[in-house]
């Protein structure tokens, strides 16, 4: 079961995958759950109580190599180009996909909801490897960052900047006077123009997830590329500590490209 975050959250779930399993009856099933993002619902402890394991917290378990990448120009075309097919890049912003995927061309297909081909056609042209990439939003529930199972065509991620919470002027007001005494941000936030930043390690967990998935014969292994200036890595990086993903820091021209794509 790959996505549990509905189990773990609603309480019939719970009741249903308990009866399925048999313990209504002698005949007892096997059940193999896996998330990125759980969230516990009422009944998510009788999972512990009746079968005997936990849910932990939402920690990676993917076989992914994780790569920072201070911004230059023309990043997105030369770790594509040199990493060839499997890829999905993830912008901020639809206008941001446009302009990465005119850049790409015809090796990529855009995958956003205002325009574009229909998106079944794209990913099968994808799987088909007429296009080597697929270009879209990292959106907590975009249209690539949930959803896409194809370990043996997806290898490698690039994240055309780390996926942020963007407070806002009024939220990030409110945050600050949270802060109370101290009046200084935490070392894995940032202060922009005002507004306060804080790293979606979520939904970076669920789009890189795309590119490591569990096999009969094991993980697959992905790649994950975090474009983005210093001071962005810096706090992105920090925060992801807490969820056990390192990054390496490297620029664009010294990662070892021939190693990842084997």
């Amino acid at each position: 079961m790959d996505d549990v975050d509905s189990i773990l959250k609603a309480s019939k779930n719970v009741d249903r995958i308990l009866i399925l399993l048999g313990l209504d009856n002698d005949e007892h099933g096997i059940l193999m759950v896996s998330t990125a993002t759980s969230r516990l619902g009422a009944k998510a402890p009788l999972l512990r109580r009746l079968l005997g394991f936990g849910i932990g917290s939402p920690s990676s378990i993917t076989n992914v190599e994780h790569y920072s990448i201070v911004k230059t120009n023309g990043d997105a075309e030369v770790i594509t180009e040199r990493m060839g097919y499997g890829g999905l890049v993830f912008t901020q912003t639809e206008e941001e996909a446009l302009r990465i995927a005119e850049r790409l061309g015809d090796r990529c297909g855009l995958v956003i909801s205002s325009r574009g081909r229909r998106v079944d056609e794209l990913i099968e042209s994808f799987l088909n490897r007429e296009i080597d990439v697929l270009v879209g939003v990292c959106a907590p529930y975009g249209l690539l960052v949930r959803g896409l199972d194809y370990p043996l065509n997806i290898r490698y991620a690039v994240f055309m900047g780390a996926p942020m919470f963007n407070l806002g002027k009024e939220g990030s007001e409110k945050f600050i006077q949270s802060l109370k005494t101290t009046k200084s941000l935490p070392k894995d936030v940032l202060l922009r123009d005002g507004c306060v930043l804080i790293p979606n390690i979520r939904t970076y967990l669920q789009a890189v997830g795309r590119t490591s998935r569990l096999m009969g014969s094991g993980m697959t292994k992905g790649i994950s590329f975090v474009i983005d200036e210093a001071e962005v890595l810096d706090v992105f990086e920090r925060r992801a500590r807490f969820h056990d993903v390192e990054f390496v820091r490297k620029r664009v021209d010294e990662i070892e490209y021939e190693r990842l794509r084997r």
